[in-house]
C-alpha cells in the first residue's frame, strides 16, 4: 500500500477506526514516556492511554458507524477467556486493592476488549493492509532512536549477565527490550508479507522486493542491538517461513537461498558464536548436566518451580482449573504479574487450567482457518501464530498492546469470510443509515488485492 493509497484509506474511515490508526502510529512515542510513572502516574502517558483504550472500545462498538458483525464459534471462544480473565481480575481488585494491582488488571483486560474491536475494524483486505502500512511507519521512530544508540552511545545502560556473554543491550528509552523486538518481529513479518504478495502476482516490482532486503538489514542490526535469545528464535522462524514459502516459486526461492548461502558462507559462525552462543550457554549448560534446571531460561525455571510448589501445595482444585484470584493468597498477585516472564506460566494462574485451554484453541483454531488463504496470507498468519507463540515461552506478549496491535489485527483479518478478505470494501460505501438503523451492507465484490 503506497503512502498516496493509505492516505485514502484512513480518510475512508469512520472516527470510531481512526483512534485506533492513530494509535498504532504513535505508540512508538508514547512508550517512551514509561519513566513518567515513576514520578507521577496519574499523568503518565502509558496509564492514560492504558485507561482510555478499553473506554475508546467500547465507545466504538456502540457507534453505529462500525458495521455489526455476527458472533462466530472462534469470537466465542476468545469472549469466554475474556470473561475468565475480567471475573479473575476483578476479584483480585477486590481481594487486594493496590494500584499496582489494578493497573495490571487493566492490562489483562484489554487484550479481550481489542480483539472484539478489532473484529468490527477489520473487514478486509484494505484494512488489514491499512494497519500493516501503518505498523511499518511507526517502525521509523524506532529505526532512528536505533541508529542513535549503534553510532553514537546507548540511551540507557542495561547490561547483560555475563551467563549471556555480558556486555550491554539497547533498550532506548522504553522499559525493557520488548518495545525494540516488538517492532523488529512486526517490521520482519510485514515485509516478508509483501515480499510474497509480490512473487505470486504478475506483474513484479523490484520495490517491495527492495524494501524487504533493506528491512531484513535492519532487522539484523536490531537482533544485534537487544541480545534477547526469544527475539531471535521468533525472527529466524519467520525466515525460515519464508523460504519454505518460496518452494513453490523457482525465482523467488533462488533469490533467497542465494541470500541464505551468502550469509552462512561468510557470516554463520561468527554470527553464532558471537551473537547466539552466549545468549543461550545457560540452557546448553543445562541441558549438558552442568548446571541446575532453575538456571535455565535466565532463572525464570527457578522461579517458575517456587511458584508452582505453592500452586500445588496450597491451592486447592478450583483455583487450579479456575485461577489463583479466588484462593486470596498474599502470592497471587505476583503468581498473575509480570513478574512470571511467560504468557503460559502467568495464563495458568491468572485463568487456570481452563482459561488457558481455552486460549490455546483460539490459537488453534485460527492455525486451521490458514489453509483457505492463499500463500501470501499463510505466511503472515502463521508468522503471527509462531511470534505469539514462541514469545510466550519466556515474555508476555499479551501484556504489550502495541504488540497486540499487528497480532490480532492478522488474527481477526483471518477470521473473515474469504469473499471479504480478498476484497476492497470502502468504508464510507458501508456507512448507510437509514432511520436511526444500520443497513446491512451489499456483498462485497472479489477483486485482485495488490497491497
Amino acid at each position: 500500500m503506497t503512502f498516496k493509497e493509505w492516505k485514502a484509506w484512513y480518510s475512508d474511515l469512520p472516527w470510531t477506526v481512526k483512534w485506533f490508526v492513530v494509535l498504532v502510529l504513535l505508540r512508538p512515542i508514547i512508550d517512551n514516556f514509561y519513566w513518567v510513572k515513576q514520578i507521577n502516574p496519574a499523568f503518565s502517558p502509558l496509564n492514560i492511554v492504558g485507561v482510555l483504550t478499553p473506554v475508546l472500545i467500547v465507545a466504538s462498538l456502540s457507534s453505529r458507524t462500525i458495521p455489526r458483525r455476527r458472533i462466530s464459534g472462534i469470537d466465542m471462544m476468545f469472549i469466554v477467556y475474556g470473561l475468565f480473565v475480567a471475573v479473575n481480575s476483578i476479584i483480585m481488585d477486590i481481594s487486594f486493592p493496590k494500584i499496582d494491582v489494578i493497573g495490571n488488571s487493566i492490562k489483562f483486560i484489554t487484550p479481550p476488549f481489542l480483539f472484539i474491536y478489532l473484529r468490527r475494524a477489520i473487514r478486509s483486505g484494505r484494512d488489514l493492509n491499512g494497519v500493516l502500512t501503518t505498523f511499518l511507519y511507526s517502525c521509523i521512530y524506532i529505526i532512528f532512536m536505533l541508529a542513535y544508540e549503534n553510532l553514537f552511545h546507548p540511551l540507557q545502560e542495561a547490561h547483560v549477565t555475563e551467563g549471556r556473554g555480558g556486555g550491554s543491550r539497547f533498550i532506548g528509552e522504553y522499559n525493557d527490550m520488548m518495545n525494540y523486538a516488538i517492532y523488529i518481529v512486526g517490521g520482519l513479518l510485514i515485509s516478508g508479507y509483501y515480499f510474497l504478495k509480490n512473487i505470486y502476482r504478475k506483474p513484479q516490482t523490484k520495490y517491495y522486493t527492495m524494501k524487504f532486503y533493506v528491512i531484513l538489514g535492519l532487522v539484523f542490526i536490531g537482533l544485534i542491538s537487544i541480545k534477547h535469545v526469544s527475539t531471535w528464535a521468533v525472527c529466524l522462524s519467520l525466515f525460515f517461513l519464508i523460504v519454505v514459502f518460496n518452494f513453490k516459486n523457482l525465482k523467488g526461492f533462488v533469490i533467497v537461498f542465494f541470500l541464505v548461502a551468502l550469509v552462512v558462507a561468510f557470516f554463520a559462525d561468527t554470527i553464532y558464536k558471537e551473537q547466539i552462543e552466549p545468549l543461550i550457554n545457560k540452557e546448553m549448560s543445562v541441558v549438558e548436566g552442568d548446571a541446575e534446571t532453575s538456571g535455565a531460561l535466565n532463572g525464570r525455571v527457578g522461579r517458575w518451580e517456587r511458584y508452582f510448589d505453592i500452586w500445588f501445595d496450597e491451592m486447592s482444585v478450583i483455583d487450579r482449573a479456575f485461577g489463583v484470584a479466588g484462593s486470596g493468597h498474599r502470592a497471587s498477585p505476583v503468581m498473575v504479574g509480570a513478574g512470571m516472564h511467560s504468557d503460559y506460566v502467568r495464563n495458568l494462574f491468572l485463568v487456570g487450567i481452563v482459561g488457558l485451554f481455552i486460549y490455546i484453541f483460539f490459537l488453534f483454531q485460527v492455525a486451521i482457518r490458514l489453509v483457505k488463504f492463499r500463500i501470501p496470507e499463510k505466511f503472515l498468519i502463521l508468522g503471527a501464530l509462531s511470534a505469539i507463540l514462541l514469545h510466550s515461552i519466556s515474555t508476555l506478549p499479551l501484556m504489550y498492546s502495541s504488540y497486540l496491535y499487528l497480532l490480532f489485527s492478522i488474527f481477526s483479518y483471518a477470521c473473515l469470510p474469504l469473499k471479504d478478505a480478498y476484497s476492497s470494501i470502502t468504508w464510507k460505501r458501508d456507512r448507510r443509515v437509514l432511520k436511526g438503523r444500520m443497513v446491512i451492507p451489499p456483498p462485497a465484490e472479489t477483486v485482485r488485492h495488490t497491497g
